[in-house]
């Protein structure tokens, strides 16, 4: 344990180096130093924590968090706090700033996360907080988006690359958005199918006009089979509503949130037709001489398809 002189010394020259810690046995290595500056933001004491490119094998995000030094163990601030909000990318310099409180010790430690879903310590260091020390320059952003990178208003970490997010390995080979095309055919094909069905229906043919709603909800079934096999995949990765291993966190809200409201609409339509089907094969519409059910849930589903659509060209495309 380092006597508190020590520490308010180096904290004087307002940067400390960091421990390092080796990464995984066997990564082929580069492992950052960590950098501790001591700042003020407004009227608030901040800590920045810088390091450079992290390489490790298997590597997919950084994680900083905090903890009290051995100065203030007990004081009402939370031991082992994660400090950034979602996982950070380790391909480039990273930096993170923390609010502290003036004339306390803290210790920050950077971790890695691994595909595997493992996490590893790979480099810590220590800090006494000053109430008056200033860097008097303007910090730069390290994740300001380079040429070509996409990002989106709410963020600027770069927005993960859809196509290689929603690819398929195919013999070996990354196939960019091929279950989303396939699921784009389908839906689009159910359209036909619906459209043929309420020309079924104009004639009064109940069972061509049955077998083609049940052809049209057996379309919106391999949809949302395909659609939960899409979630698994990305829920394997990493990717949840709240962060994300491979970019912006808002990407997963964004993704589950579309997708699974637009996907609950399916289900919904693919009921409802194969509740109407019935009917028609039991002679209710028959009886009553009124076929505008069928036309009704045509709508109903025309509009799903066309949701779809949308969705396909402003979150999968654009």
């Amino acid at each position: 344990m380092r006597p508190l002189p020590a520490l308010l010394a180096v904290a004087a020259a307002g940067t400390l180096a960091a421990t390092l810690v080796s990464g995984p046995a066997s990564a082929a290595t580069t492992v950052p130093s960590l950098s501790l500056q001591n700042d003020v933001q407004g009227a608030l004491p901040i800590v920045r924590i810088s390091w450079d490119a992290v390489s490790l094998a298997g590597l997919v995000g950084l994680n900083v968090y905090r903890d009290l030094g051995p100065a203030t163990q007990g004081a009402a601030d939370p031991d082992g706090r994660r400090v950034n909000r979602s996982l950070l990318p380790p391909g480039a310099t990273g930096v993170v700033d923390d609010s502290v409180t003036a004339g306390q010790v803290y210790r920050y430690r950077l971790e890695a996360f691994f595909a595997d879903g493992a996490s590893r310590k790979i480099a810590e260091g220590t800090i006494l907080v000053s109430s008056g020390s200033r860097l008097g320059r303007p910090f730069p952003n390290p994740y300001q988006p380079s040429a070509g990178e996409v990002t989106r208003t709410a963020t600027t970490v770069p927005w993960p690359n859809v196509s290689e997010v929603f690819s398929l390995n195919i013999n070996g080979k990354d196939v960019p958005l091929l279950l989303i095309a396939i699921m784009t055919f389908v839906l689009i094909s159910s359209s036909g199918t619906m459209a043929m069905a309420v020309n079924c229906a104009y004639r009064r043919d109940r069972i061509n006009c049955a077998a083609l709603m049940f052809v049209t909800a057996a379309f919106g079934e391999m949809f949302v089979c395909m659609q939960a096999f899409e979630w698994s995949k990305l829920i394997l990765e990493g990717v949840r509503p709240w962060g994300n291993p491979m970019g912006a966190a808002q990407f997963g809200s964004t993704f589950f949130m579309i997708t699974g409201f637009h996907g609950l609409h399916v289900t919904a339509g693919v009921i409802y037709l194969i509740v109407v089907a019935i009917r028609l094969l039991r002679g209710h519409y028959e009886r009553s001489g009124n076929y505008q059910i069928v036309e009704i849930v045509g709508l109903y589903w025309h509009f799903v398809d066309l949701v779809w659509v949308f969705i396909f060209a402003f979150f999968y495309l654009w």
